[in-house]
């Protein structure tokens, strides 16, 4: 059983990576919508049609909520989402499994309060081009 817990979201600034936050809640989905084609025998066109389906589009997403740790990363990840281009280099840790590291577009970054307690946020991330995945040794 992987400790949820130490699902990580790691940011690239400058050169190296650095935590952004803890995160309370985390939901990581890799998906491969299929495509097909439908294939015709040219040598007997009133034969039968056969499907083939092949890859599609991949992508990576990420969404998670929790507390920022450092306030640094957190103006680096703002800076990033109001510019004309919100995407980032980003290292998405699963415990057990492995990395998830490269290009992502920022999709939702939210800010959330009350009066006495901390400030927390919800952030929502999607792939942008290949991502690799380097399996826990």
């Amino acid at each position: 059983m992987q400790d949820a817990k130490l699902m990580l979201l790691k940011m690239k600034i400058g050169a190296t990576y650095t935590t952004l936050c803890g995160i309370n809640s985390r939901s990581l989905k890799i998906t491969d919508d299929k495509g097909t084609a439908h294939v015709y025998n040219a040598n007997a066109p009133t034969g039968a049609v056969w499907q083939n389906t092949f890859s599609g589009v991949k992508s990576v997403s990420i969404s998670g909520s929790g507390y920022f740790d450092d306030p640094v990363a957190v103006k680096a990840l703002m800076t990033i989402k109001v510019s004309g281009t919100p995407k980032a280099e980003f290292q998405v840790i699963v415990p057990g499994l492995g990395t998830f590291a490269g290009l992502y577009h920022i999709d939702e970054l939210e800010f959330t309060g009350q009066n006495e307690d901390a400030v927390t946020y919800a952030t929502a991330l999607s792939s942008d081009g290949l991502i690799s995945y380097t399996p826990e040794a």
